[in-house]
């Protein structure tokens, strides 16, 4: 039943208060572009590393905005951790440090914005902050880098070498061309960049709320950045599978493009073979334990008298099913003998075993193939 929204006077307030709060930690958090002009564009490095669309159509629909509680967390994260740089680093500390890059083959100029930026004149250095709050962080559970026990106690993870979080590429991209950009604009200096995340961490399927600093160590070469320009400039496709579901305009002023993967054709986003290797043997270890423990399983409930046992909503053990096996002879038979054939065809009744489909094409031949496609699927 719908109740009068008139009588609920605490939700207007509640609307208004987080309407202001929107406000208030959008506050100083817009980022101001370069303007473009006859010789150049200016794109920044999120959009540089994203469907060029959706630059496109930001340019030219401004109002258009994309908004919700998980970017709302990440600039109040923001927000608050700048405060505590200002006051503890006074002068050294900047925000939305701009760094930029003019290509050398394309009417495009890259800027960035470095979140926070410490500048010691002393030493000659910069250390760079990439601040981020995605909904999620995996760890990788292997005890000889971090423990369970470990990971219940910290709350800050400092992930030195790179081999116990799984952050995501588009973040370290973004990383590397930032301090690769910083290096350029201040080559005086030596540059330190971090991607620093607060997210909720999921360590097997134990999860807690943590504090990741993941250092980045070297910056992408000039040569890949100029890459990712020109597949900027001529590629009009989204960057990863899905992106259109996330974008504000899809659907709105665009109706979306096919995702293509083309990643085996850059070098920036190469692959570390050997905590690859680490995952995949981690996943047989966990696929013997699930045979062991489904044999202990399997062992407990043959003990029980009714053999089987109710686990929510569902029947774990023995339970009695019904199987029937058809003679597809005489189904064949009967069909011919009824003219019902293209009946059962058109209703995929008559399915040819794959095994079997070599046989069929030999038997009469190729003009039987409907159709003849090749797809590459995850295999494990």
């Amino acid at each position: 039943m719908m109740m009068n929204e008139d009588r609920f006077h605490g939700i207007e307030i509640l609307r208004n208060v987080f309407s202001e709060l929107s406000n208030y930690l959008k506050e100083g958090r817009e980022v101001a572009y370069s303007k473009d002009t006859d010789e150049c564009e200016v794109i920044g490095i999120t959009s540089l590393l994203s469907c060029p669309l959706k630059w496109k159509y930001r340019k030219e629909y401004p109002e258009i905005e994309f908004e919700n509680l998980e970017i709302l967390e990440g600039f109040s994260f923001e927000k608050e951790l700048k405060d505590v740089f200002r006051i503890k680093y006074g002068d050294r500390f900047k925000d939305e440090v701009l760094v930029e890059y003019k290509s050398k083959n394309y009417p495009i100029k890259i800027e960035g914005h470095i979140d926070i930026q410490i500048k010691d004149e002393e030493n000659k250095l910069i250390v760079n902050y990439e601040l981020k709050a995605p909904r999620i962080t995996y760890i990788i559970c292997d005890s000889s880098k971090l423990s369970y026990k470990k990971f219940m106690e910290t709350d800050v993870l400092i992930d030195y070498d790179n081999n116990c979080t799984l952050v995501s590429d588009k973040y370290i991209l973004q990383a590397k061309i930032q301090k690769l950009l910083t290096e350029l604009n201040y080559p005086e200096y030596k540059v330190e960049q971090y991607i620093l995340i607060k997210s909720l961490a999921q360590y097997d399927s134990y999860k807690k709320k943590m504090i990741i600093i993941y250092p980045i160590k070297e910056s992408i070469t000039v040569e890949d950045l100029e890459k990712l320009i020109e597949k900027f400039h001529t590629d009009k496709k989204p960057r990863f599978k899905n992106e259109c579901n996330y974008c504000p305009y899809y659907n709105v002023v665009c109706e979306g493009v096919n995702y293509e993967d083309n990643t085996e054709e850059v070098s920036y986003n190469e692959i570390d073979v050997k905590q690859l290797k680490e995952l995949i043997s981690k996943y047989y270890k966990l696929k013997e334990k699930l045979k062991m423990l489904e044999h202990q399983i399997k062992f407990r409930i043959e003990r029980l008298p009714e053999k089987k046992i109710k686990y929510g909503n569902k029947e774990i053990g023995f339970v009695e099913y019904e199987s029937i096996s058809l003679d597809v002879k005489k189904i064949i038979e009967k069909a011919i003998e009824n003219n019902m054939i293209k009946e059962l065809c058109d209703k995929n009744c008559l399915i040819v075993n794959w095994r079997h489909k070599k046989d069929l094409i030999d038997k009469f031949g190729e003009d039987i193939i409907k159709e003849r496609k090749k797809e590459v699927k995850f295999n494990i």
